[in-house]
């Protein structure tokens, strides 16, 4: 069972509607550290990079567990809105040192984008923007597939990648595994374009979780690693 943490790491107090810039779509922090903590390990001198940051979720979670934290993202008002979000969490809990930056950037050309980057990347997170939330010229299942392309080509090996997609509901049960073979109703795209997406990235499925959030949606979590290569 795909678990939270504990409740007494102060995780659970922290919402993400009381941050300075919110937007709606924004991951609950516990969605948030899990993501982060599953995708890059330990924690040690390797980096974590928030592929499209938006309001800073990802960011957050990793500057607050002592992570070398990139959050990346081409909206200027999204990067100005994440390094807001950014400090206001960080003086919240009375931090004055992090290993965390925001940088404006192509989610698509990470090799460009994290030049200066002084750090092997052992994780990515990644929840990507749909509909009017989107923006680029590539469709959404294009969008994606470049994106964790451009993330291979910066990865280190046993890298990981958590991918977290809107999907139809499951059921009214949060936190539940989804067995291998079965099949997945995204809101956008469907499961085998997913799966290709992947495979041609490099990129080997090892988990899936599905999260309830109300009658109408669930949530899709994708852990992946790098795939060997021969």
């Amino acid at each position: 069972m795909l678990g939270f943490g504990d409740e007494s790491d102060g995780v659970s107090s922290r919402k993400a509607a009381e941050r300075p810039f919110f937007k709606p779509v924004s991951l609950d922090p516990r969605l948030a550290r899990l993501a982060v903590n599953l995708a890059s390990g330990p924690v040690g001198n390797r980096a974590t990079i928030d592929v499209m940051t938006g309001t800073g979720g990802f960011l957050i979670e990793a500057a607050l567990s002592n992570r070398i934290a990139v959050g990346l993202d081409l909206d200027p008002v999204m990067v100005e809105g994440t390094i807001r979000n950014l400090e206001w969490a960080l003086n919240a809990e009375g931090r004055t040192e992090h290993r965390a930056m925001v940088l404006a950037g192509d989610a698509t050309k990470l090799t460009d984008a994290l030049t200066g980057l002084d750090a092997p990347v052992s994780g990515f997170v990644l929840d990507p923007p749909y509909g009017r939330n989107s923006q680029g010229s590539l469709e959404p299942m294009a969008l994606l597939e470049s994106v964790l392309t451009s993330a291979h080509e910066v990865a280190v090996d046993g890298a990981g990648l958590v991918l977290i997609l809107p999907i139809h509901p499951m059921g009214e049960h949060p936190d539940e595994p989804i067995p291998s073979g079965a099949d997945v109703n995204l809101l956008h795209g469907d499961w085998q374009g997913i799966e290709h997406a992947l495979r041609s990235a490099h990129w080997s499925v090892q988990s899936r979780w599905v999260e309830h959030v109300h009658a109408s949606l669930s949530r899709l979590i994708l852990h992946a690693t790098v795939a060997p290569q021969d």
